[in-house]
């Protein structure tokens, strides 16, 4: 057994080491996914800045790891009050709660739970029937929201935002007390460090979803097994055995990929137990705490089983009781169209979709009645298109997704940013329009995220016995093949940031040692090490700010700036949805909320579906008028057909001369015109998640709850 231990700890390591190559060498060459944010596109100019200041910005890292290790207490209130401070002041001037996707489903739904539908969940809701592994936070949320009601709390989005700064910040924490319990009080504060510069604890701060609320569960899974290595059966013991159950089992309700570190746990234990004490050599000190240092004597086989049964034990319990409470508030007999696993895997096969969400392969899996005909329709497809991929069309594939999942330093931010209103004064500037530089920082953080990555992994690969790290390293590595074959989604990786900073940051060690090895040999050697170290990266970081000045400042506008933008696509619907037959007339009312204060936009796009019509074909048109609810004025009159839409299937309004400031807001009436009906306007849902403005749509003289689906923008340039 040891043997095949060792055989599986050998290959996770060189297997990560060849992954994270790549990933380092796709995270030097992907600017080609931000070309829009750059002066004519210019992505290989854009690959040569982030390379640059990943380079001047490892150097500046390897020193201030240096500066760190004489640091303690005060240094960590110092860098905690930083992180706080910079999330606030990034919720203040950059971001803006963003309404997407299932986040607002399942927030909106909670809210209608403890408004109107006595605690019970609408089993008629198709994403609900849909997706069964979010009922566990709905129900987290229906009773969060039914506390803050109970104390006069009925506006929900900051208090989403209090709990989700909460989750992240107790996440940063539990990592912060591993680093210490490993490596010391100084290397928790470099990795504190890592964090207050990582823009992955910023940019989802608005968006409260189970990629944030699990971090701290990740985390606490990781920390706890790694305390109870070496540990006696004390009852102190034997109270974390306790609580690491109920994180296993609460992180794996309210995300499934929580099973990832748990999975990790495991394989870890396994190599650690069957460990040959003979390659421990003598007379080395690893770490600060001797309880966590790999050569200290272990606890005995009988009482790591006891400890393995007894969180396997609370685990069951807490886990059988997540279900009962789940099973309170949803009639599990009433959702019969819960997706299978192999939905997923199916998707993440979808080329023209690179593995992404994908509405067809929605609808294809909806289809089906039962989950068991869900399943085979999904293999027999998924079967399919591994058949027309072929082996080096699989590569590819995998590729693409570990690109777009791992090796994007946005994490998605970007796109799902915009859909807000009222943008905070420095949005374009770190998420807008104008964001080229924040792009390059972004991209270039996560060039030295996996270059010190690496560094780690090779020093584990040349150390020849099992430690801590390998922990982390599994569960990386577990993140990255999940992806792999998963849907690729690159938000849902969030909740492993701690995993791969805690890597970042030993990787980051190991360099720091290396550099002092190297000594005199440094190319620069009548310079100091440091004097050398300096040098190099401010020459870097003056060529990145040179490359940056044309790629900024010659930048055209190819985006609008948004004022305005609803919901977003995949969750948008068909007008028909809303009154289950073809409406003649839809009347939107724009109020205030959505236009902002200053009332400066001048473009109007409303979205559309086709229903599949030929555009050359159709006979139909709409007769469209947007009036001013204060003075009665024709902002825009005409009609529009097919052929006027533009390739996403949206309609440009532009509103011409100077448009008088109203307190009443807008009307947009749309009336439609001839016998055939394939252009179908489409609406959004979700009224009550304040303060998202809503304004009110009327189809056919009958009020609803729902919008259009909408942008307001501003463009300053030609129309």
């Amino acid at each position: 057994m040891h043997k095949i231990t060792q055989f599986f700890y050998r290959f996770s390591l060189y297997f990560t080491a060849v992954i994270t190559g790549i990933l380092l060498v796709m995270s030097m060459v992907c600017m080609y996914g931000y070309k829009e944010y750059l002066s004519g596109g210019n992505y290989a100019l854009g690959n040569v800045a982030v390379i640059l200041l990943a380079i001047a910005l490892g150097v500046l890292l390897v020193t201030l790891y240096r500066k760190m290790q004489g640091t303690g207490q005060k240094a960590t209130v110092v860098l905690f009050l930083a992180i706080i401070l910079l999330q606030i002041g990034f919720l203040v001037f950059v971001s803006h709660p963003m309404s997407i996707s299932d986040p607002a489903r399942v927030q909106n739904e909670a809210l209608q739970m403890v408004k109107t539908q006595h605690g019970q969940m609408n089993t008629k809701d198709e994403y609900f029937q849909r997706y069964s592994n979010n009922h566990f936070m709905l129900v987290f949320f229906y009773y969060y929201y039914k506390l803050l009601f109970r104390i006069g709390i009925t506006h929900v989005v900051i208090p989403n935002i209090v709990l989700n700064i909460f989750c992240v910040d107790i996440g940063i924490y539990i990592t912060y007390r591993t680093a210490k319990r490993l490596r010391g009080i100084g290397f928790a504060n470099w990795v504190l460090l890592l964090f207050l510069l990582c823009p992955t604890i910023y940019v989802w701060l608005t968006t409260v979803y189970t990629n944030t609320i699990s971090f701290p569960f990740v985390m606490a899974v990781l920390y706890l097994a790694l305390w109870l290595r070496h540990e006696n059966l004390t009852v102190k013991n034997i109270i974390k055995c306790i609580l690491l159950g109920v994180m296993m089992a609460v992180g794996y309700w309210i995300r499934p990929t929580t099973i990832l570190p748990i999975l990790a746990m495991i394989l870890f234990a396994a190599v650690q137990f069957f460990k040959d004490p003979i390659l421990v050599k003598s007379g080395e000190r690893r770490c600060v705490n001797p309880k966590w240092n790999l050569r200290h004597k272990a606890s005995g086989r009988r009482n790591t089983i006891v400890k393995a049964v007894l969180v396997v034990a609370v685990f069951a319990v807490t886990f059988t009781a997540c279900g009962k409470l789940v099973d309170r508030h949803v009639n599990s007999d009433q959702v019969t169209g819960s997706f299978p696993v192999t939905h997923w895997l199916m998707m993440g096969l979808n080329q023209k979709s690179y593995g992404g969400y994908a509405r067809e392969d929605e609808a294809y899996t909806e289809s089906f009645p039962t989950k068991d005909m869900k399943t085979r329709a999904d293999i027999t497809r998924a079967k399919g298109r591994l058949h027309q991929l072929g082996v080096i069309g699989v590569v590819r594939q995998m590729g693409t997704k570990m690109l777009r999942v791992w090796a994007m330093g946005d994490d998605d931010s970007l796109p799902k940013a915009s859909y807000a209103s009222d943008f905070p004064v420095l949005y374009e500037y770190v998420m807008g329009n104008d964001c080229g530089a924040a792009v390059i920082y972004t991209q270039a953080f996560r060039v030295c995220i996996f270059a010190f990555l690496l560094f780690c992994v090779i020093r584990q690969i040349r150390r020849r016995d099992c430690e801590e790290m390998f922990l982390f390293t599994l569960t990386f590595l577990g993140a990255v093949m999940f992806f792999i074959l998963w849907e690729a989604n690159r938000k849902y990786n969030i909740c492993f940031m701690g995993v791969y900073l805690m890597l970042m940051a030993e990787g980051g060690r190991y360099a720091s040692a290396k550099a002092e090895e190297s000594g005199d040999r440094i190319v620069f050697a009548k310079l100091t090490r440091q004097k050398a170290a300096v040098s190099v990266g401010i020459l870097c970081l003056g060529a990145t700010i040179l490359i940056q000045i044309p790629l900024l400042r010659s930048h055209q506008r190819i985006l609008d700036k948004r004022y305005y933008q609803s919901r977003n696509f995949p969750d948008a619907v068909p007008v028909s949805y809303v009154t289950n037959k073809t409406p003649k007339l839809v009347e939107q009312t724009l109020q205030k909320g959505q236009y902002a204060t200053k009332d400066q936009w001048n473009i109007l796009v409303i979205s559309f579906g086709l229903d599949g019509v030929d555009l050359s074909s159709t006979k139909e048109e709409y007769e469209v008028s947007l009036i001013s609810r204060e003075d009665g004025k024709y902002l825009y009159r005409g009609k529009i057909a097919p052929c006027n839409l533009t390739e996403k299937r949206q309609l440009r309004i532009y509103v011409t001369g100077k448009k008088k400031v109203t307190e009443e807001g807008y009307l947009l009436r749309m009336k439609h015109i001839g016998s055939e009906y394939h252009m179908l306007p489409t609406v959004n849902k979700f009224p009550d998640l304040d303060p998202y403005p809503y304004g009110e749509l009327s189809i056919d003289g009958k009020q609803t709850k729902f919008d259009l689906n909408m942008r307001l923008l501003y463009s300053g340039g030609k129309q």
